[in-house]
């Protein structure tokens, strides 16, 4: 999965697929400040429409809201397991 395109996300593993992909290119921001703002120096602004969109569509996911209260929260979480398996320390 692309972090960079649109994509159709309804599932939470479909959320948790994404935002592996944004974490593992080097893309994790604070959803809230925005992709551009925070993105802007590695994407096209064409490009950080799609990462907003993607979160925004994340953010509808009941799984996601009821289980992590947000998608930042459950890329926290994924963040941290991904660490966990390469042995490197939590990084929140």
């Amino acid at each position: 999965m692309k972090a960079t395109e649109k994509q159709t996300l309804v599932t939470l593993e479909d959320a948790r697929s994404y935002l592996t992909s944004l974490i593992e290119g080097g893309l994790m921001f604070h959803f809230d400040d925005g992709a551009e703002d925070c993105l802007g120096d590695k994407l096209t602004p064409e490009q950080c429409a799609a990462v907003d969109a993607n979160i925004d569509n994340i953010s509808r996911i009941e799984a996601v809201t009821a289980e992590h209260g947000s998608p930042l929260g459950l890329a926290m979480q994924i963040e941290n397991q991904l660490a966990a398996a390469k042995g490197l320390p939590k990084p929140n």
